[in-house]
């Protein structure tokens, strides 16, 4: 119920003529309002957890939780990059550009498992098209961990 729920929230802000053909098309995932990954996670100190995909890169960090997992992430709390550079966050997806879709002033960007959203002209500036590479990074304190 609860995908549901966020897609109609999303088609209701979007309106016409902003590109909602082309987000229908490209599946439901840039509709929804969070990435949703899932992962087993286990302790990492006090307040941290690592949620480990299962292909071996990059764990996501987050609060606390153990077990099958799911890391949510909204799209706004996503920076985009082309390079990757040490910063304070956590967490380092490297991955092929899948999409780039304009929604109003904003674009919806699919970078490996996760869909990152920034500005029109940031797209632009980082000459993001589809089949590229870029880095898309979020901090621990952007993401939850959820039971499931």
């Amino acid at each position: 119920m609860l995908p549901r729920l966020g897609l109609f929230f999303r088609l209701g802000r979007l309106g016409a003529g902003q590109g909602l053909e082309r987000l229908l098309l490209l599946g439901p995932g840039l509709l929804a309002g969070a990435n949703l990954l899932r992962f087993p996670a286990r302790r990492a100190g006090d307040d941290l957890s690592e949620a480990r995909p299962r292909d071996g890169t990059q764990p996501f960090r987050s609060g606390r939780g153990e077990g099958e997992v799911g890391v949510v992430v909204y799209p706004w709390e996503i920076s985009v990059a082309r390079s990757h550079s040490i910063d304070s966050a956590l967490n380092v997806v490297r991955g092929e550009v899948g999409s780039v879709v304009e929604v109003g002033n904003r674009v919806r960007v699919r970078i490996g498992p996760v869909t990152a959203e920034v500005t029109a002209s940031s797209a632009e500036r980082l000459e993001l098209a589809r089949g590229g590479v870029a880095y898309a990074t979020f901090k621990a304190t952007g993401t939850r961990l959820v039971s499931l």
